[in-house]
This record gives C-alpha cells, sequence and structure tokens, in this order.
C-alpha cells in the first residue's frame, strides 16, 4: 500500500445521538462529503419510546396515543434536520435504526451496508466526567469495520499526529501502519494542520529492575537498537513527506508516550491502528490502543485493518 495515495472515501456514515443530533459530527460528515463527492448516510437511532409511559395509571389507550404523538415528534425533528442536511449535501439518506444497543445496531447495519468512513461526536455521559470515550464509543471502536472518527465539541486547530508501530504485533499486521499514514496525511492535508509521525517502543532498559540491578543490555547494543528504530521512523516518515523536525522517536511505553507527546506538540487529534476482533473477543481492543485512548484529550481517527489483513490474522 502505497501511504501517498489518500484513501478512497465514497460511502461515509455519521451517527445520530439519542437526541437525534451530531452538530460537530454532521459539520464533519458534510465537509468530507462535499470534498469527496461522497454519498452520506445519516444513521438515527429509533430508540425506546416506550419510557415513561408505562405507568400503571396510564390506560393501554392513553399509552397508546402518547407513544404514537412522541414518534410524530421524532420523526418531524428527523424530516427538518434531514431538510437542512441535504441543503448542503445532494446525496444523502437517512436510516432509522432499531436495536437494544444502539451500538450493536450501527455495527449490523454496517456489515450489510459498508462505508469507508464513519464519524460520531463524543458521547457524553454525565456519570463519567473523567472519561471523554463513554462505553458506546469503546463498543464502536472494538467491532468497527471502517475507519471511526470521534470528534469532541470543539472544532480543532492543532498538529495531527500519527502514531505508528513499526514492528509487527501478534496481532496487528504491519501493514496497518501504511493505512494508519495514508489516513494521516489525508486528514491533515483536509484541516491543512502539520503532521508528525511518533513512533514509541520500549526496551528492557525501560523496566524497572530489581536488586540493585541497572542495565540488562550493553550501552552499543542499545544504540544499535534505537537506529534501528529510527531509521523505520524515518522511512514511513519520508514516505509521506514529513520532515525530521517532526519525527518523534519515543522510548517509553506507548500509552504514556503518545498522550504526553499530543499534549506537547498542542496536537488535538491523533490516528491510530486498531484490531477488529470477532464477536466473541471485543472485550478487548488491544492493549496498547486502549493505554493510549484512555489518556487522550481530542479527536480520535481509529483505523482497523483491512478485510485481507484481519482474515489473515484469524
Amino acid at each position: 500500500m502505497n501511504a501517498q495515495h489518500p484513501p478512497s472515501i465514497r460511502h461515509i456514515a455519521v451517527m445520530l445521538s439519542d437526541e437525534l443530533d451530531a452538530p460537530r459530527a454532521l459539520e464533519e460528515a458534510l465537509g468530507i462529503a462535499r470534498a469527496h463527492e461522497a454519498k452520506l448516510t445519516v444513521l438515527a437511532p429509533a430508540g425506546d419510546l416506550s419510557g415513561g409511559l408505562n405507568s400503571d395509571e396510564l390506560s393501554e389507550d392513553v399509552r397508546r396515543r402518547l407513544k404514537a404523538e412522541v414518534e410524530k415528534r421524532r420523526d418531524q425533528h428527523l424530516q427538518g434536520l434531514m431538510e437542512k442536511v441535504r441543503s448542503q449535501h445532494a446525496d444523502v439518506d437517512c436510516q432509522l435504526l432499531a436495536g437494544r444497543h444502539w451500538h450493536q445496531a450501527v455495527l449490523n447495519w454496517q456489515e450489510q451496508h459498508p462505508v469507508d468512513l464513519m464519524i460520531k461526536d463524543l458521547s457524553v455521559d454525565s456519570h463519567r466526567r473523567s472519561h471523554l470515550f463513554t462505553p458506546l464509543d469503546w463498543h464502536l471502536l472494538r467491532g468497527t469495520r471502517s475507519a471511526l472518527l470521534i470528534v469532541g465539541a470543539q472544532t480543532q486547530s492543532g498538529p495531527v499526529v500519527a502514531a505508528v508501530d513499526l514492528v509487527a504485533a501478534r496481532d496487528k499486521p504491519l501493514s496497518l501502519d501504511g493505512q494508519v499514514l495514508r489516513w494521516s496525511r489525508w486528514l491533515s492535508d483536509l484541516r491543512q494542520r502539520p503532521l508528525h509521525v511518533a513512533h514509541a517502543f520500549e526496551t528492557v532498559e525501560n523496566l524497572r529492575l530489581p536488586f540493585g540491578f541497572d542495565r540488562l543490555m550493553p550501552e552499543s547494543d542499545l544504540k544499535a537498537v534505537r537506529a534501528e528504530h529510527q531509521a523505520l521512523l524515518d522511512r514511513v516518515s519520508e514516505s509521506i513527506e514529513v520532515p525530521p523536525s517532526r519525527r518523534h522517536l519515543l522510548e517509553s511505553p506507548p500509552g504514556r508516550a503518545i498522550p504526553e507527546l499530543c499534549r506537547e506538540q498542542a496536537a488535538d487529534t491523533l490516528v491510530l491502528g486498531t484490531v477488529r476482533r470477532g464477536r466473541l473477543e471485543r472485550m478487548v481492543l488491544g492493549s496498547t490502543a486502549e493505554s493510549i485512548i484512555h489518556a487522550l484529550d481530542g479527536d480520535l481517527l481509529a483505523i482497523p485493518p483491512s478485510e485481507t489483513d484481519a482474515g489473515q490474522e484469524r
């Protein structure tokens, strides 16, 4: 895969919240759809409209009429929203998805209707004020088949950071880094923001050693390891024309080093690769990705493996 070639974006899906709104996600989706002349699908949760209507004090007839009124108002709101969206982009449709769990309804729809990019606003969870990413976001990150852009409330104006893992892990194909670089360059160009490339790695020198040991690796070997990682970083950075001043080799655990770099560079958008798992394995996203995302403060563009790579993993 040539990292210089922009990703092909022909179909975008944007997720609405339970309140049938997603102001920043819609803004992003419309801008990208117009730029790529892509189809845009708005995904709206049908929701459980019976909430609060199950009181024993209400007759069946009253409950039926109230539910019908709620459905009517929902449909009117959605119709008004879609009229505004269609006034800005012609190729738009809306899908009302029913299901007990909103994330599963979206992932099921995605299996039948492949998209190139999914966009959603950060979920609002008043009970988790210290966490930017809620359970809904984590379910989507673990199961998405397409690139997933999760955006905060504010339009971002800082640099974009591409986090790459230049040594193939057991559950992550090396080709995923090519996709991360490709999408990072695309997003950087789209937002007209500087692009940084970061690679964090650990050696035995990063470990806390017991019993007074202060070194496990000879200095010459350690220098050779650093040089090897630097050469890999330089090679992939050159492929997308990132200058040396914006290449970052971080000899520290990725879960700490990548978020720290984003804060140091005032970067508010991170692009990284994820491991897409089967339904029985979705309890984990990948330890490195999860540790990075937990400490992240800005927008996130998560890139899953391609269908070919995913098949090779299994």
